[in-house]
């Protein structure tokens, strides 16, 4: 399988960013030739399988057109395994550390943006920041693609509160942060952190 052998290139990279030596899985006695730690990256298991209609994953939000786009694929769960080699239990706990930090994901902070909106109505606030109509908004709460703090949530009248996670399929995830104040009209001024 292409993809496995992709993820497994993708590991070694990753690794050899971080300053370590770093193949594919190898035997035994090629672990002789290097003098520091190496890492011997195997993909053990994997299983792929089919999701939905005709492998329809779901929508993503494509900035560049300002649209939903469809996204279509197959799901792949695979377990891969790093190898630590070295001469000494000190050289593959270094290794190990090396490796750990490499692989860690970074941290996303999410994007400051403000808003003025009419209420704190979560179809409101979705529409607003994703520029969407009011009935676009409306047809994620029917089509159940709104979660609420990983909630399911269907009612589009709900009050949203700061600190609350909202994730609309197909659009991406936002942090409220709540309403500041009013303008002189009488509408809020809001903010959110967005996950791009």
């Amino acid at each position: 399988m292409r993809e496995l052998s992709q993820i497994r290139d993708a590991v070694v990279s990753t690794l050899a960013a971080e300053g370590m030596a770093a193949l594919d899985a190898y035997p035994d006695q090629r672990a002789r030739r290097y003098g520091c730690p190496v890492a011997a990256v195997a993909v053990e298991t994997a299983e792929s399988r089919t999701v939905g209609f005709c492998n329809y994953l779901g929508e993503v939000f494509d900035t560049g057109a300002g649209a939903p786009r469809e996204l279509y694929g197959k799901q792949l769960e695979a377990v891969i395994s790093i190898e630590i080699r070295g001469q000494r239990a000190a050289d593959c706990e270094q290794g190990c550390e090396t490796a750990a930090e490499g692989m860690e994901a970074p941290v996303r902070e999410p994007e400051r943006v403000s808003l003025i909106i009419s209420s704190e109505r979560a179809d409101a606030i979705l529409a607003r920041l994703y520029q969407l109509s009011r009935n676009q908004s409306l047809e994620l709460f029917r089509t159940k693609k709104v979660y609420i703090n990983g909630r399911l949530c269907e009612n589009n009248s709900c009050q949203l509160k700061s600190g609350d996670m909202v994730s609309a399929r197909g659009y991406g995830r936002f942090l409220y942060y709540g309403a500041a104040g009013e303008t002189r009209k009488g509408r809020l001024n809001a903010a959110a952190g967005v996950y791009r």
